[in-house]
């Protein structure tokens, strides 16, 4: 919903189709299963690290983009999700490699 959002706000409108997210994430275990259970854990039991890949698919009809503007929407798009947002809060590092779909999707 974000992306979307963003991509209708940019001038010139962006005509995003669909992203397609593929991540992983990695946690210190200890976080979690530090015993003994009543005791608070030494590390946080959070998420360290979300990797991935964010494939762009752009309508049909739409122009060709240069790199650049893929760029601006990553980066609108991670200052305004609330999920990317509360991921960082809590110290977690993203890696997200933000990539255009080779091919365009009919409308």
């Amino acid at each position: 919903a974000t992306a979307t959002y963003v991509a209708r706000h940019m001038k010139p409108r962006l005509q995003l189709e669909r992203i397609d997210f593929e991540y992983a994430a990695e946690r210190n275990d200890l976080g979690a299963q530090e015993l003994p259970i009543h005791k608070v854990p030494s590390v946080q039991a959070g998420l360290q690290r979300v990797s991935g890949r964010a494939v762009v698919h752009l309508k049909a009809a739409s122009p060709p983009e240069p790199p650049e503007r893929l760029e601006t929407l990553k980066e609108y798009v991670e200052q305004r999700c609330p999920v990317a947002n509360t991921l960082k809060a809590g110290g977690c590092k993203l890696d997200i490699e933000w990539v255009l779909s080779e091919t365009k999707q009919p409308e």
